[in-house]
């Protein structure tokens, strides 16, 4: 049985604070929310009530995006994070996540595509780079000499 915290105080606080916009801090919902209680299917629930609230909230479909991957919905995430792309077209993380959903899918040239986009937006994104790397050497594309600078070895 989930405790009185769990059930009602938790997700309420989320909410309050997600409306408040809490959520520019690089934290996601999901993840504050899932680690209060441990919950994806909760988590969900609580970014359902927030989308319904605030349907323009690009961050709250990314963060649910999240929680749906993690419960292997990958047609629902696919959807959430084409809603947050459509709303903030320069969410780097959304980019990224939708990548790798199109990399396991196995639509390579889908995944660069997003991958490409992700480092448009956020050069730094090393990740991105890896991702990007592992999927042009599936489809067997060449790699590209890109340019070092100081910033990227420090």
């Amino acid at each position: 049985m989930l405790s009185t915290w769990t059930r009602f105080i938790a997700p309420l606080t989320i909410i309050t604070l997600c409306l408040a916009g809490c959520a520019g801090n690089g934290e996601t919902i999901e993840h504050n929310t899932a680690g209060t209680t441990g919950n994806s299917k909760v988590s969900m629930s609580v970014l359902d009530k927030i989308i319904e609230l605030k349907p323009d909230d690009a961050e709250a479909y990314f963060n649910r995006a999240v929680a749906k991957d993690e419960l292997a919905d990958y047609k629902g995430a696919m959807a959430d994070y084409d809603k947050a792309i459509e709303i903030d077209p320069n969410c780097a993380d959304a980019y990224s996540n939708r990548s790798a959903i199109k990399y396991t899918r196995g639509d390579y040239k889908g995944a660069i595509s997003d991958y490409g986009k992700a480092i448009e937006l956020n050069p730094d994104y090393a990740k991105a780079y890896s991702e990007r790397g592992v999927a042009k050497r599936i489809l067997g594309i060449p790699k590209e000499p890109y340019p070092i600078t100081i910033k990227q070895l420090n």
